[in-house]
């Protein structure tokens, strides 16, 4: 598991963005339940706030396989 530390004026769905290259529901929550109070901060971060970044986890990609070229 990674640690970052908030800086002043981060958001918890940013911060997830910028850890796991995307921005939706399933990172900000797998962010909010590694690090139980942090709901409980406001929405814009005070600077200093250890926060844990569980690991990436994994997606289905679509492949498409081409019969033909």
């Amino acid at each position: 598991m990674m640690q970052i530390t908030s800086k002043q004026g981060d958001m918890v769905d940013e911060l997830a963005l910028r850890a796991y290259g995307r921005r939706d529901g399933t990172t900000t929550a797998m962010v909010l339940q590694a690090n139980p109070g942090l709901c409980q901060q406001p929405v814009l971060l005070p600077a200093g706030i250890v926060i844990n970044l569980p690991a990436a986890p994994v997606t289905m990609t679509d492949r498409r396989v081409k019969l033909w070229d």
